[in-house]
């Protein structure tokens, strides 16, 4: 019998965007959590838009081969942990006055109120975050079963069983602040990925609220290629390697990314006052590797801002970080001379540690 070195295959955190599918697989070695395994392949235009399946059969033979050709180790659990996309469903923590009513009619009348659909279209769950007398702060969570059932069926499809299905800002949140820090102070996380960016306001380990950014990494990458007249390719490095060093990068970045999460700024200081006032900036998705934006962000807002980081709640030394999620941009030689860089991008797969880590830490 061996006690220190445990065997359980934890569910697989899967993350599944309009462009690509992250499959992240957790061990736990005595009392360490680390990797098992590691994959990411891409999806073919026209798949997955705007968080909505299109071709299910498509996506589960995608998946299907992310199972099987992984970046490191191998998958050994069938059980999945999968997100639904933030853009279709709700996530918000809300104050109710409960006084001689039953709680979950209360909760039911305030999504009527919220949520664009009606409740027999929906699955909904909620959880009592602080209680003060007859006055609640409820964190729900909202999503349309037509959504949910198109995730469920594609696992299946793909030869998986999905034990949770989650909002993606629960598992962003869940990887990137440490789960046993609970702090008053009002944090912000700001996912910028490939086709969407999300802003999510966090206090005292749990969501305010989450609201999609209307802007994207391809976004920027578009603008950068058309203002510098370069390739696609060489703008999406550009980002990276020469960021906002360069004066045209940094317009096209202040102009698509900043202004917009101003606004989001200003909607959580009008509805939130009570918890306004922001300490922390975590950036993570792929834009957050834009270089110099986080000092940028830091001193547009007057907000410490830095990049996530993914493994607050596993183990993971950086040696084997930068071998597992190491990779190269190349740019034009007319924008830098010293035109490659290899990059650590581990936060390009947040949400898939953070649906991992849920089985790996929680009884699911």
């Amino acid at each position: 019998m061996n006690i220190f070195n445990t065997t359980q295959k934890f569910p697989i955190g899967i993350d599944i965007s309009d462009s690509t599918v992250k499959l992240v697989q957790l061990k736990k070695i005595k009392h360490k959590i680390t990797v098992q395994a590691i994959s990411r392949a891409s999806i073919p235009e026209g798949f997955v838009v705007q968080g909505v399946i299109k071709k299910q059969h498509g996506l589960a033979d995608v998946i299907k081969k992310t199972i099987s050709e992984t970046i490191v180790g191998k998958i050994t659990s069938q059980e999945a942990i999968v997100c639904l996309p933030e853009t279709k469903t709700f996530t918000k923590l809300i104050t109710l006055k409960i006084s001689g009513k039953k709680i979950n009619d209360v909760i039911l009348d305030e999504i009527e109120k919220n949520v664009p659909y009606r409740l027999k279209e929906v699955n909904y769950d909620w959880q009592v975050i602080k209680k003060n007398k007859d006055e609640y702060q409820i964190l729900v969570s909202v999503v349309p079963k037509k959504i949910a059932e198109s995730y469920y069926n594609t696992l299946k499809e793909a030869g998986l069983f999905p034990v949770v299905l989650e909002p993606e800002p629960l598992a962003i949140t869940r990887a990137l602040l440490p789960i046993d820090e609970k702090t008053k102070e009002t944090t912000v996380i700001i996912d910028i990925g490939t086709r969407r960016s999300n802003f999510i306001a966090c206090v005292n380990g749990g969501i305010l609220f989450t609201s999609s950014i209307p802007t994207s990494g391809d976004n920027i990458t578009k603008a950068v290629a058309e203002k510098l007249k370069i390739s696609w390719d060489q703008a999406e490095s550009a980002k990276i390697v020469c960021g906002l060093s360069q004066h045209h990068i940094k317009n096209v970045v202040e102009q698509e990314l900043e202004q917009k999460i101003k606004k989001s700024f200003k909607y959580l200081a009008e509805n939130y006052s009570e918890y306004g006032k922001v300490t922390k900036i975590y950036l993570c998705g792929g834009g957050a590797y834009i270089k110099g934006l986080p000092e940028t962000l830091s001193e547009k807002l007057k907000i410490k801002t830095e990049k996530g980081y993914i493994f607050s709640n596993m183990d993971l030394n950086q040696k084997k970080d930068g071998l597992y999620f190491s990779k190269e941009f190349i740019t034009s030689k007319k924008l830098t001379p010293n035109n490659k860089v290899r990059k650590n991008f581990s936060l390009i797969f947040t949400t898939a540690i953070g649906l991992a880590l849920r089985g790996a830490h929680y009884e699911i």
